[in-house]
């Protein structure tokens, strides 16, 4: 018997081409995270995540940090974030039927719009 890392195989040469979410039934997003204060990142990651402003399938980017910034990572309601130098800061979301006021509510109470969809 074959042991599986638990990885799923990839087809690299995939017919839909990763812009053309719409047709698969995906949203994208891509949230300035500028004004994020950087102890609320863990807990928005965590929600996001957890599927609290919707189905997110992939999530990354960098958010503010103590310290630079922070790389953050979500896939399939599995999240990390980790310290990184110096990048923009954004986070590019993808998922189904996002809740992009939701989103912005969290992260700036409504004083900022930060959301734009791509």
């Amino acid at each position: 018997m074959e042991a599986h890392s638990g990885a799923h195989e990839v087809d690299f040469h995939s017919t839909v081409p990763h812009d053309d979410l719409v047709g698969s039934g995906l949203e994208r997003l891509v949230l300035d995270t500028s004004g994020l204060p950087a102890e609320r990142v863990d807990s928005f990651v965590s929600d996001l995540a957890a599927g609290a402003y919707g189905e997110v399938v992939r999530a990354k980017g960098f958010m503010p940090a103590a310290e630079g910034c922070a790389l953050v990572d979500v896939v399939l309601g599995a999240w990390e974030v980790r310290r990184f130098g110096s990048a923009p800061l954004y986070i590019d979301v993808i998922g189904r039927n996002l809740k992009t006021n939701e989103m912005e509510t969290a992260l700036t109470h409504g004083f900022k719009e930060l959301a734009c969809t791509a």
